[in-house]
């Protein structure tokens, strides 16, 4: 949006017809010969008049749409008159008039504030009702441009709102798609996402990634017992352990049921041991009291598979098969008992 442009001689045509116009000037022969010059060019014109600032200004300004004052006001000379009616009214249109030409004056007059200057030269009354309502207009056009300034300032206040209003919806939006609706932790296709990135970076920097592939041993058989709710209690403790042993730069995750995943960027293999033997056993306490309030006789462990890339460098050249060589240790655990934690090595393959 932008402020169009106004034509003058629109403006003109649009002016109310009883402007009404207050005069200040200490010769009364010169006020009355603008007030009879204004009178003459426009019918029923309202025309109050004064000979000094503070008489004009006594009953104020609500009932005048332009002031023409004198610069040799008795009480204002100069431009002070301009102070005094701006007080009263900051938009009123103000013409001076001088009794000679001053270029100096008249600068500082229109730098001030006044909308012209007016030499008392022969045939200036004869200009008069031409700068009057050449002046009107051009208020009529400030005004116009504020209100669509205001108007634009609020719109534009408006569009940011909502800008940020919609970007905020983007990011709720973006992290609802990488979320698991019932843990909170990344999905599948997020986790892949980060998985992806985060290996590529160690690959790039020759560092060290670990990740742990869990699966929860007795998950089924508690579902099928105690019903799907118990099951989503346990499937929510998982992830309250897995967050608490996490660190900010860690990207934990539920790949499928009851399957997790943790990554853990910049850990070796003795960091990453310690991770999931933390969270296997807080897992397992943890698990334990759900059992005995939900009296249900059976348990539900932890199986954990655990690689790193430098423990096996030569199996490593992508994610993907990174992520199988993790999947592969998961495999192991679960086939030789379960409930327990098995580190892929390279005579595995």
């Amino acid at each position: 949006m932008g402020i169009l442009p106004v034509d003058l001689g629109e403006m003109v045509n649009e002016l109310p017809r009883f402007s009404r116009v207050l005069l200040i000037d200490q010769h009364t022969e010169d006020l009355e010969a603008m007030q009879q010059t204004i009178n003459a060019h426009f019918a029923g014109q309202v025309v109050r008049s004064a000979r000094r600032v503070s008489e004009a200004l006594a009953d104020g300004l609500e009932d005048v749409d332009l002031v023409i004052a004198a610069t040799d006001l008795p009480d204002l000379p100069g431009i002070g008159v301009l102070e005094e009616v701006f007080l009263l009214r900051p938009d009123m249109p103000v013409l001076l008039t001088a009794p000679e030409n001053d270029p100096g004056l008249a600068v500082k007059a229109i730098r001030e504030g006044a909308y012209d200057y007016l030499v008392k030269q022969p045939g200036y009354l004869a200009m008069i009702p031409m700068v009057i309502e050449k002046n009107l207009a051009l208020h009529l056009v400030n005004k116009e441009h504020a209100r669509l300034q205001v108007q634009l300032t609020s719109t534009l206040a408006q569009l940011r709102a909502k800008n940020g209003q919609l970007q905020n919806l983007v990011k709720e939006l973006e992290t609802i798609a990488a979320t698991d609706s019932l843990t909170g932790l990344a999905n599948r296709r997020a986790f892949s996402a980060a998985l992806d990135q985060r290996y590529a970076y160690a690959v790039r920097n020759n560092s060290d990634v670990a990740l742990i592939t869990i699966d929860l041993d007795g998950f089924k058989q508690l579902n099928d017992a105690a019903g799907h709710p118990a099951g989503d209690r346990v499937l929510m403790l998982v992830s309250r352990v897995l967050r608490a042993n996490c660190r900010t730069s860690d990207v934990p995750g539920r790949v499928g049921g009851d399957e997790f995943v943790v990554l853990l960027p910049e850990t070796d293999l003795d960091e990453a041991v310690a991770v999931a033997e933390r969270i296997q056993e807080d897992f397992g306490d943890a698990s334990e009291a759900i059992c005995r309030t939900l009296q249900y006789q059976g348990a539900v462990s932890m199986s954990l598979g655990l690689v790193t890339r430098k423990h096996a460098p030569q199996h490593t050249a992508t994610a993907e098969g990174f992520f199988n060589l993790a999947d592969k240790a998961l495999y192991r655990a679960k086939a030789e008992g379960k409930s327990r934690l098995k580190i892929f090595t390279p005579a595995q393959d």
